[in-house]
């Protein structure tokens, strides 16, 4: 009985083991896959309605748009805590460490930055936009309320 189921799995298994002797030049295949495709057709491997960004030049060649430069004068703390949560009004609204705001620049192309608060101290803020780093002090309010006759 074993001799015979064993006859029966050779008669099986070696045929099958055969095509593994062939070498990869015997089935014809190459060693390098590669792809090509027309002349203004789409890349498959990319998803579709995607378009190759176009290369951006400047208006005016040798004038690169100015940087954004950050002024003091933008900002006006008006308020600081340093309790457990620090705080910080500035231009009206309440921000904590860490957090973003957008302003708009006063130049003529108006251009909106993305600033972050990076540290609130007793006296000043700490602000940056990318590489740019700006210390406003707080600014306290001297007037004196008028008083009614």
């Amino acid at each position: 009985m074993t001799n015979s189921l064993l006859a029966a799995l050779a008669a099986v298994a070696l045929p099958g083991m055969a095509c593994f002797a062939q070498t990869a030049q015997d089935l014809g295949l190459s060693e390098h896959s590669s792809f090509t495709f027309p002349d203004g057709g789409r890349d498959p491997f990319l998803p579709i309605g995607w378009q190759k960004p176009q290369e951006m030049l400047p208006a005016e060649v040798g004038h690169a748009p100015a940087a954004p430069i950050l002024k003091p004068e933008m900002f006006v703390v008006t308020s600081i805590s340093v309790d457990r949560i620090r705080l910080a009004i500035i231009n009206g609204k309440p921000y904590g460490e860490g957090e973003m705001f957008s302003i708009q620049t006063q130049t003529e192309d108006k251009r909106v930055l993305k600033v972050q608060v990076l540290t609130i101290q007793d006296g000043s803020v700490t602000l940056g936009s990318g590489s740019l780093r700006l210390s406003c002090p707080l600014r306290l309010s001297l007037q004196q309320p008028v008083k009614k006759p």
